[in-house]
């Protein structure tokens, strides 16, 4: 049985040793590196000469189970890509310094240069194959690039110098990647010994990686989630999209089918960007299956689940319509709603659900979507879950501080119970859903002691704090659903105003210890609305002062406080309590 996986380090020189090979799988990403990255590998290059080694990075592969010595590159085609066509260039130097030399009649020189050329092709490059004559690399790249790399390689392109006007964008990589190089070589090295020294001593024998060997595609993508998580750039819906398209291929679907699906791939990666993708698809299956998908076990799902070309013709064409959910859910304003009834009450919600950072909803919402697709639930049911959803939301995640992925875990299960058809009722569905309401005296008691640090709760303080303001302003005819709350929340003419200020010791504000100014300082009954003329006024003088500035407000909010004599620790509690009870009539749900 093979080992899972198994790391080390390599030179160059161990990678590109006789007999190994690396195939980039048919539908992984092009060649996508350019000038930046070209010059980066240079300079460090040339810097190498007098430092002991460089380290270039992890390199994961993947076991062949057929070919001995034959991995494919799961990451790492850009860095092996690149030093192939670095080895080209300066191949192709000392055949021009051996041509040079045969015209000057100098055949030891010739000789000395032709040798060197033929041993840097055999090293990089590859042996010749007995039948064609020509070099094949050790590295091939994917199904749109490998043809042309191969071409440049074996020295075929020079045949017909191709007209780079027309070449795909990463096959104009490739080739610039070459000519970058070629010129580097030639403005550097005017001695094909110091060239050749450069090769062996420096880019073969300087150059350290570490290389992960895996098993299979599974425990790659596993690795692929660790890797991330520390910062390596790298994008796992490459593993998905060359295991998906590959079982298209062998399954026998028509290249223009298969050409059609990769474009709608292709324009889902580019709107979303990899993490979203992934959280996509995370997304996508916990709507259908449960336990929730964790990321890291995300592909050997889907190698489970999607085995015959109708699996993986559903799952991209499926995603491409949950693609476009998943963005008009991040983007209130896409016009995807236009055409939804209760569009303006839709976008309200949204806008509350990204000012509120939580996403445990979306695959609910998915699932939902689904069934209201399939005409056993009301367009205008969607609406109605995404106003239950804020409520609770703001309940549990926002004051309550609830463990989300308690959260996460209902969502999934009232999910995967509308997509098996055992919750068929708006009611069956709002029942479930109680479980997630924070009750009343909980609530309460949360939203009585909250405290907010720093200015990226400023604009879900606003959001707080206006919602009170016009519940005190008519509190019987107060609604929720309140567009004008969200467009005061951007509005910079209306900001917040720590009564007690956030900076001591103030003149004025003695009677707090330094205990009492850091826990009290920040709590949402230290708060108040105030206009920005108003605000620059009062700065952070007694309260005595800022007191007769509050009386001018337009905010009942403000002119309550204006009311107080003083500003005591116990005025800031005493306030956020009654602020709390107030709560319970603006953030509640009827079960």
């Amino acid at each position: 049985m093979r080992t899972q996986f198994e790391t080390a380090t390599l030179r160059a020189a161990d990678l590109f040793a006789n007999g190994k090979a690396y195939q980039v799988p048919p539908y992984q990403r092009n060649y996508t590196w350019g000038k930046e990255e070209w010059e980066v590998l240079w300079e460090d290059l040339t810097l190498l000469r007098d430092e002991p080694a460089h380290y270039m990075g992890p390199l994961l592969f993947q076991e062949s189970e057929n070919e001995i010595d034959h991995f494919f590159i799961i990451d790492g085609q850009q860095r092996l890509a690149t030093l192939a066509l670095l080895a080209l260039a300066a191949i192709h130097r000392f055949e021009t310094w051996a041509a040079e030399a045969a015209q000057e009649g100098k055949t030891h020189l010739e000789s000395e240069d032709r040798e060197r050329a033929d041993i840097f092709r055999r090293r990089f490059i590859g042996e010749k194959e007995p039948t064609a004559l020509y070099h094949r690399s050790r590295v091939s790249l994917n199904k749109i690039d490998n043809d042309f790399f191969q071409e440049m390689l074996s020295d075929r392109y020079r045949e017909r110098r191709p007209v780079l006007s027309r070449l795909p964008r990463s096959h104009k990589r490739l080739y610039a990647c070459y000519e970058f190089f070629s010129q580097k070589i030639e403005q550097t090295f005017s001695a094909s010994r110091e060239l050749a020294a450069f090769l062996e001593e420096v880019v073969l024998q300087k150059l350290l990686f570490t290389r992960i060997l895996v098993a299979d595609e599974a425990n790659a993508y596993l690795i692929f989630e660790t890797l991330n998580a520390r910062g390596v750039e790298l994008a796992p819906p490459d593993l998905i999209k060359n295991y998906l398209f590959s079982l298209l291929e062998r399954q026998g679907v028509p290249q223009a089918d298969i050409e059609r699906l990769l474009g709608h791939w292709d324009n889902m990666l580019r709107d979303l960007g990899p993490r979203e993708f992934v959280r996509l698809m995370r997304a996508y299956w916990s709507a259908r299956i449960s336990p929730v998908v964790r990321q890291e076990r995300l592909f050997r799902h889907i190698k489970q689940h999607v085995q015959t070309r109708q699996d993986a013709q559903g799952l991209v064409e499926d995603l491409r319509e949950k693609a476009a959910l998943y963005l008009a859910l991040q983007t209130p304003t896409d016009e995807f709603w236009n055409e939804w009834p209760r569009q303006d009450s839709l976008r309200f919600y949204l806008s509350l659900l990204s000012l509120f950072r939580v996403r445990q909803y979306t695959p609910l919402v998915f699932a939902m979507y689904d069934e209201i697709t399939a005409g056993r639930f009301e367009r205008t049911d969607l609406a109605r879950l995404l106003r239950y959803i804020v409520v609770i939301t703001f309940r549990y995640n926002v004051i309550g501080k609830r463990n989300p992925n308690q959260m996460e875990t209902v969502y999934n299960r009232i999910a995967v119970a509308l997509h098996d058809r055992k919750l068929t009722a708006w009611n069956a569905v709002r029942r479930d859903l109680q479980s997630l309401y924070l009750p009343d005296n909980e609530f309460e008691q949360s939203f009585a002691n909250i405290a907010f640090r720093g200015q990226r709760d400023n604009r879900l303080i606003k959001y707080i704090l206006l919602s009170l303001e016009a519940y005190k302003q008519q509190p019987g005819a107060f609604r929720f659903e309140n567009p004008e709350i969200l467009a005061q929340v951007n509005d910079s003419r209306i900001t917040l105003e720590h009564i007690l200020p956030r900076t001591l010791p103030v003149e004025g504000w003695s009677g707090y210890s330094a205990y009492e100014h850091e826990t009290l300082s920040g709590r949402l009954g230290n708060l108040t609305l105030l206009e920005d003329s108003l605000n620059r006024r009062v700065g952070d003088q007694p309260f005595t002062v800022k007191r007769a500035h509050y009386r001018d407000s337009q905010y009942t909010l403000s002119r309550e406080v204006a009311t107080r004599e003083e500003w005591p620790p116990e005025a800031i509690q005493h306030r956020q309590a009654e602020l709390a009870r107030d709560a319970l009539h603006i953030w509640r749900l009827d079960f």
